[in-house]
């Protein structure tokens, strides 16, 4: 248990590890606590184990250090997102069933009828400008972007088809933080910050 008193405020935190250390895994949470408490060290912990087949694992345990909360935080961001571009990856290895598996689960909302409701209006669609009534084709186009999910699906779409790219952008920049070599060396769970108080 870790009490300090601050201005005449008094904070109690638990969970500090045999190291001093504290471990967070909550942005908002590791902000408003080193916002408060005077600080040693700031950066990010990776700690578990991940198994490479049956008869292998692999144990880390690295705390890699930030200098500030915010260049921990920051970088804490990356890691996920280079993590969570490495499982698309590793998860879809083709494009058009990423593609597909995107249309269903996002412009669809995952929903059968919706998804069957729209192919309908979506041959009527095709009927209106066969027949030269753009009027019922702009209703059909509104009822479609209306009922479905669009905005979301084309953000998901741009994310699948620059993926590659931001994780070159991404490897650059955890390479230079030192980060890049642990981004997959533990489970989710094992990625945290952590702060150690001055004097602890």
């Amino acid at each position: 248990m870790f009490e300090e008193k601050f201005d005449g405020v008094e904070f109690e935190f638990g969970g500090a590890s045999e190291d001093g250390n504290f471990y967070v895994d909550s942005i908002p949470e590791f902000q408003m606590l080193t916002k408060f408490i005077p600080l040693e060290e700031v950066g990010i912990s990776f700690s578990g184990e991940v198994k490479v087949d049956d008869n292998t694992s692999v144990i880390t345990d690295k705390q890699v250090k930030m200098g500030t909360p915010e260049k921990a935080v920051k970088n804490y961001v990356k890691v996920m997102e280079m993590r969570e571009l490495t499982d698309i990856e590793r998860e879809n290895v083709s494009k058009g069933k990423l593609f597909l598996k995107k249309l269903f689960e996002v412009f669809f909302r995952g929903d059968k009828w919706r998804r069957n409701v729209t192919i309908f209006w979506m041959v009527i669609l095709g009927f209106d400008i066969a027949t030269e009534n753009y009027i019922g084709a702009l209703l059909m186009t509104a009822f479609i972007l209306l009922y479905n999910s669009p905005v979301k699906f084309l953000k998901e779409v741009k994310k699948m088809c620059t993926s590659k790219k931001r994780k070159e952008e991404l490897s650059e920049e955890l390479a230079k933080e030192h980060l890049l070599a642990y981004v997959d060396s533990v489970p989710d769970e094992g990625v945290q910050l952590y702060f150690r108080p001055k004097g602890n």
